[in-house]
């Protein structure tokens, strides 16, 4: 709850100038559950913003961890997680490439 009370206060300082915020989901976690927060940010920002799902395809089938592929420390992502989530954000949002 405080993370996302600490992420709406930036947002909202943000807002007034910025043409459009893209929000980004939590990739997965080896120690944390990041489902709750990527809830929220959907619930709270999904019919106002760009929302990327930067977390289902990152995490291991059935768990909310980093899968292996994308897996640089359990936290962090590899080369390859970097690759996939640019190609994810420019999937979702290519006009930031113009």
């Amino acid at each position: 709850a405080t993370a996302l009370a600490n992420y709406d206060v930036m947002i909202n300082n943000l807002r007034p100038y910025c043409t459009a915020i893209i929000h980004c989901l939590v990739i997965p976690d080896d120690d944390y559950d990041m489902t709750a927060i990527n809830n929220g940010l959907i619930a709270a920002y999904g019919g106002i913003d760009t929302i990327v799902d930067t977390f289902t395809s990152f995490k291991t089938a059935g768990q909310t961890t980093l899968a292996i592929a994308y897996n640089g420390d359990g936290t962090h992502l590899n080369d390859n997680g970097h690759v996939h989530q640019a190609s994810l954000i420019s999937t979702d949002v290519p006009y930031i490439l113009i």
